[in-house]
């Protein structure tokens, strides 16, 4: 039924009118007291770096590493069948990192998100993709934008990926942003939920969340800068994903 309202809510309103929507509600909470404080749940001070790995190796390592300075963990989802889990091992023994390697099988982002949320140890949530690359001034620029917050309420915070297609030098025409809330403060009731074709969403209540917008671009999405045989099992795992026949045929033996 939440599901439901929020589906409709969205499409009615926007982002605009939801953003308006969500201060209004979360602040008028928050000044009466029904909500609960972050410090409630007793998350360390910090931001956990979630990140869901499925075969993508080719930006993994300075994906990881443009964060390093931001983050203080970093918790990643694997359900990769090449030598990803090998990589990532690798990167987390030559560089020290914070990192828990947990395995989910392929097909389900929501779940592995879901399953994500359940390790994370700190109070901000990073959301991070293996094809995402922080500009230089990201780390410094969110964490001033951190210490000027309250620690007692909750944000989702918004920002541009600057969408890069074919090669580093140009972007698809139409698409050039890539636009969500990718930190957040945890809560036991921001949960991600299916919409449509396998693609999740954070269904964040309304009395919690305050939505804040950056607009200028903090990172990169390396979108379809990758190896031209991964892009095109790519597209067919989102055709079975799509289908609902995950469960029913192995990537490799449904492109044969």
């Amino acid at each position: 039924m939440h599901i439901r309202l929020y589906k409709m809510g969205y499409k009615i309103l926007g982002r605009r009118g939801s953003f308006l929507l969500r201060n209004f509600v979360s602040s008028t909470a928050y000044w009466l007291g029904i909500s609960p404080k972050p410090s409630e749940y007793g998350k360390e001070e910090g931001i956990s770096a979630l990140v869901i790995s499925y075969n993508d190796n080719d930006w993994l390592e300075p994906s990881l590493l443009s964060v390093n300075d931001l983050v203080e963990e970093y918790i990643v989802i694997d359900s990769s069948t090449d030598d990803t889990l090998k990589l990532l091992k690798e990167i987390k023994k030559t560089y020290g990192l914070n990192m828990k390697i947990i395995y989910t099988p392929p097909g389900n982002v929501v779940r592995a998100r879901n399953l994500g949320l359940k390790h994370i140890s700190y109070k901000w949530v990073l959301i991070w993709d293996p094809d995402f690359i922080a500009m230089d001034h990201m780390p410094r620029y969110l964490k001033e934008l951190l210490n000027l917050l309250s620690p007692e309420r909750y944000y989702l915070i918004y920002w541009p990926h600057i969408c890069l297609d074919g090669d580093l030098f140009h972007c698809k025409p139409g698409r050039l942003y890539h636009i969500e809330h990718w930190l957040f403060t945890w809560s036991p009731e921001a949960k991600y939920f299916a919409k449509g074709r396998g693609i999740g969403s954070l269904l964040a209540p309304l009395k919690l969340y305050k939505p804040i917008f950056i607009r200028e671009p903090l990172s990169f999405h390396l979108r379809t800068v990758r190896d031209p045989v991964k892009l095109l099992y790519k597209k067919y795992w989102k055709i079975l994903r799509a289908r609902n026949m995950t469960h029913k045929y192995k990537l490799e033996d449904f492109v044969k």
